[in-house]
């Protein structure tokens, strides 16, 4: 494949993830139109068994209530995940039991100042504010970043990390972390996450509803009865919320894939050099695990590598540390035609 520059490379990508949040926003509103149907579905039955009972509406509008509703329900649900991850950011820093390193303290390792020192040059080179910096216990090489309510910034360092990179392979870690918060890609993140769990929160109320009975009551020839009904009158929940939540998980691992490409551009145009990003990539790819812990997993999206080996390609929400690295050595520092 022909040399493409990081600038090149990083409207591709944007174009990209336009598409892709596009696709996203249809997916949403797909799901609202099989609410719709579901809807229309039950009113023809309703129909067809007591005229009478629904001689107030006619299907035309049926099916339009069962949309609006059904949107109305997905954007509630999500704009409550969504509020809820972003005063979680401090929580999330918990997650990697991550503590803060504070630049005016005279505490600090030669290895912690020489971190802070990295992080402060490539803010300035993405021209962002300097965000908080914490470093983690964890021996694997990795590093996330972050934006809390507040839009306040972190980037975050493993102790692997630090003990295993060299100060270029650091700065080349920290330039892509740097990017994510530049490119506002936690902002992203944090909405498609929101969506995602909105969906997976309506498919878990109507699963609960149905299931209830025979939780609570054993299988008997009444509680199966019951159960037959519940599913007829909550299906709407269950089939918006199992289709929804297909669909923005795929989507929202295709943009998060995407936007981890974008980071590594754009680290590429801070340090003007792939070989540090290249070797930074390959360390941290070789320390993963094949069987993560939740934290890994619900940190996972945020991460420079994801800390694990994820086999299913289609909810991954990094694309494979080989790919990275071949995409890295296919930018060049100069536009086409430059």
């Amino acid at each position: 494949m022909a040399a493409q520059s990081f600038f090149d490379r990083q409207q591709a990508l944007r174009r990209l993830t336009r598409v892709l949040l596009l696709l996203t926003a249809l997916g949403a509103l797909g799901s609202a139109m099989v609410g719709g149907l579901l809807t229309l579905m039950v009113y023809v039955h309703a129909e067809s068994s007591d005229p009478a009972a629904v001689a107030w509406i006619d299907a035309h509008h049926a099916f339009l209530a069962g949309a609006v509703a059904m949107v109305g329900l997905i954007a509630l649900v999500a704009l409550v995940h969504w509020a809820i991850y972003r005063h979680r950011g401090r929580a999330m820093r918990g997650i990697f039991a991550a503590r803060r390193l504070d630049g005016a303290g005279s505490s600090l390792a030669l290895a912690e100042r020489q971190l802070l020192n990295v992080v402060n040059e490539m803010a300035l080179a993405a021209s962002v504010p300097v965000p908080d910096v914490y470093l983690t216990d964890d021996a694997a090489i990795n590093s996330f970043a972050l934006v809390t309510a507040g839009d306040e910034s972190a980037v975050g360092v493993s102790a692997g990390a630090l003990d295993a990179l060299s100060r270029a392979e650091l700065q080349a870690m920290v330039a892509h972390e740097i990017a994510h918060i530049r490119n506002g890609d936690a902002r992203i993140n944090l909405a498609l996450l929101a969506l995602s769990r909105g969906f997976a929160s309506i498919y878990d109320f109507g699963t609960a509803v149905i299931g209830y009975p025979l939780r609570r009551f054993g299988s008997n020839g009444i509680v199966l009865m019951l159960t037959f009904y519940l599913a007829m009158a909550f299906a709407i929940f269950f089939v918006v919320g199992a289709v929804g939540r297909l669909t923005s998980r795929l989507l929202q691992a295709a943009v998060a894939r995407q936007r981890e490409y974008l980071a590594d551009a754009a680290a590429l145009q801070f340090l003007r050099q792939a070989a540090p990003l290249v070797s930074a990539l390959e360390k941290a790819g070789r320390c993963r695990v094949d069987k993560p812990n939740r934290p890994a997993r619900q940190a996972a999206f945020m991460m420079f590598v994801l800390p694990y080996r994820d086999r299913f390609w289609l909810v991954r929400t990094h694309p494979r540390v080989g790919r990275r690295i071949a995409a890295v050595r296919r930018m060049t520092p100069e536009p086409a035609g430059r």
